[in-house]
């Protein structure tokens, strides 16, 4: 039986996925996640409203897609 997946009170931007481990919420950007084409994986801030996790998501973007 596959894990339940995090119940979150917002939707969360392309290429971001939530892992809920110990209780706590741990947020992670990744281009292609599941496929034999994934990019790397990065560690974002825990909070979407938080300026800081909007510059950490443009930054992996542009790390993802070579800019």
């Amino acid at each position: 039986m596959p894990r339940p997946r995090a119940k979150l009170e917002f939707e969360l931007p392309v290429n971001v996925h939530a892992v809920v481990s110990k209780g706590r919420l741990y947020l992670y950007h990744q281009i292609g996640r599941g496929t034999k084409f994934a990019g790397p994986r990065t560690r974002l801030p825990d909070d979407v409203r938080d300026p800081e996790f909007w510059v950490a998501y443009r930054k992996a973007q542009g790390e993802a897609t070579g800019m």
